[in-house]
């Protein structure tokens, strides 16, 4: 088991099994990878985005729908 040390003052840590680092951001618990420097997504933000490709999928089907009628 792998303890993650977290500065108190700063409010984040480092994890070297996950290569990650666990920080508190806006009042919730984030992930943020320092290789490409972005927070991980959240649940909730990977099935907006989800969500938002599927639609951008149908509407894109619907356009090359109506021109091969015409």
């Amino acid at each position: 088991m792998e303890i993650i040390e977290v500065e108190p003052r700063h409010f984040h840590g480092y994890s070297t099994v996950l290569n990650l680092s666990p920080c508190w951001d806006h009042g919730k618990l984030r992930w943020h990878d320092p290789e490409t420097g972005q927070h991980l997504m959240t649940f909730d933000e990977e099935q907006e985005a989800r969500l938002a490709a599927e639609a951008r999928v149908r509407e894109l089907e619907e356009i090359l729908k109506s021109r091969e009628q015409d």
